[in-house]
């Protein structure tokens, strides 16, 4: 926050004055959704003093008649909170710096204020700080006194938690791998995600949504890798997307194409016709003794007769 100055003699260094308080006030969420008031301040309200100022964070709560701070940690000479730490400059710039990397826990507020115990987790990137004031406080009366609001900076501005703009504007990177990328119908195939990566290590990829492109439902879950089986022939291109804490959606393509071909029809084989048994053929047993077979007589050969040559006859003159 700014003021006017912290070193009104010009001395060249930052003289907190006695009796003052400066306070940041912001709207939170808590871990259930509701909306809390939170404070940051730093005081030189006795016992405490210029030389060893207290700084604080607390909560503020209605009341029937106004407001109530509560402080829930406090730095000091006597008391320490190591989430809390502050510094202050000649030229009115006061910077309080806050330990979000665990969550914060707030005890409920004694009375009369209303109100319910609750836990803040700024360590998330994105963590929004609502309605940023910043108030200046001078102790007036004596005893308890008053609190007089002497200075107001900042209304109701806006604060993203250092650091987080960035990751904001730069999507995660997806990548996709998968084995196998061809086969035979039914193929199942195991796709990897794990080599996505978000450029910033102040948000982490979460979820993980995987198009398996042949008309299926895609899945979403927040662990990088799938099983999938095809069953029917064709090229299939999957698509993975992912999304990190911030809310921030990859944008390039992470695509495989997966290639499943129809199963070749085996050839049957032929079965072998068997080769029949011949039937022996039974030898007739003789009856009583045997009867000689008879030897054939040769039939004679007939010798051919000559054939006579006629005599020719004399002519007559």
């Amino acid at each position: 926050m700014q003021v006017q100055t912290l070193d009104p003699t010009s001395t060249g260094n930052a003289v907190l004055p006695p009796n003052a308080e400066w306070q940041i006030l912001f709207g939170v969420t808590d871990t259930n959704g509701n909306p809390e008031t939170v404070f940051l301040e730093m005081d030189t309200f006795s016992p405490n003093t210029p030389a060893t100022p207290r700084v604080a964070i607390g909560r503020r709560d209605p009341t029937a008649t106004g407001t109530l701070d509560t402080r829930v940690c406090s730095a000091s000479a006597t008391s320490s909170c190591p989430q809390i730490s502050v510094t202050s400059n000649a030229d009115g710039t006061i910077t309080f710096k806050l330990d979000v990397s665990a969550p914060l826990s707030f005890p409920a507020p004694g009375t009369p204020a209303t109100g319910v115990a609750f836990t803040w987790d700024a360590s998330k990137a994105g963590t929004r700080l609502g309605g940023v004031v910043g108030n200046t406080y001078v102790l007036a009366g004596a005893g308890a006194g008053f609190l007089e609001t002497v200075q107001t900076t900042g209304a109701n501005g806006n604060y993203t938690r250092v650091g987080n703009l960035s990751c904001a504007n730069e999507p995660p990177v997806a990548q996709l791998t998968a084995a196998p990328m061809s086969g035979n119908a039914p193929l199942t195939v195991n796709f990897d995600a794990s080599g996505s990566t978000d450029p910033f290590s102040c948000a982490t990829i979460n979820s993980y949504t995987l198009d398996f492109g042949d008309g299926s439902a895609a899945v979403t879950q927040s662990t990088p890798t799938f099983s999938h089986t095809y069953n029917t022939s064709g090229d299939y291109p999957a698509r993975l997307t992912v999304k990190d804490a911030v809310g921030q959606v990859s944008t390039n393509p992470a695509l495989v194409v997966i290639s499943v071909t129809s199963a070749p029809t085996p050839t049957p084989t032929p079965t072998p016709t068997p080769t029949p048994t011949p039937t022996p053929t039974p030898t007739p047993k003789p009856h009583g003794k045997p009867k000689p077979t008879p030897t054939p007589t040769p039939t004679p050969t007939a010798t051919p007769s000559p054939t006579p040559t006629p005599t020719p006859k004399p002519h007559k003159k």
